[in-house]
């Protein structure tokens, strides 16, 4: 289901277009982001332990601006 965000195919995936789209992202609010959030560091742990665990599932309760949400969703 793709009602409320872009919908991208296996193949997109694949060719790596969402992958470069969350990668720039990421740098762009990597400044813009200030102590409240996850660091870089810890968002690429938790990315690393789903792709590892193949995890298709995830629940991120957080109060701020998503940073971590955007890491475990990424895989």
């Amino acid at each position: 289901m793709c009602s409320t965000r872009p919908c991208y195919s296996q193949a997109q995936r694949a060719e790596g277009v969402l992958d470069e789209k969350v990668k720039a992202f990421l740098h762009k609010m990597k400044n813009g982001w200030h102590d409240w959030n996850v660091p870089e560091e810890d968002g690429r742990i938790l990315y690393d332990i789903i792709v590892q665990n193949q995890y298709k599932r995830a629940l991120e309760v957080g109060t701020s601006t998503g940073h971590s949400a955007v890491w475990i969703a990424w895989p």
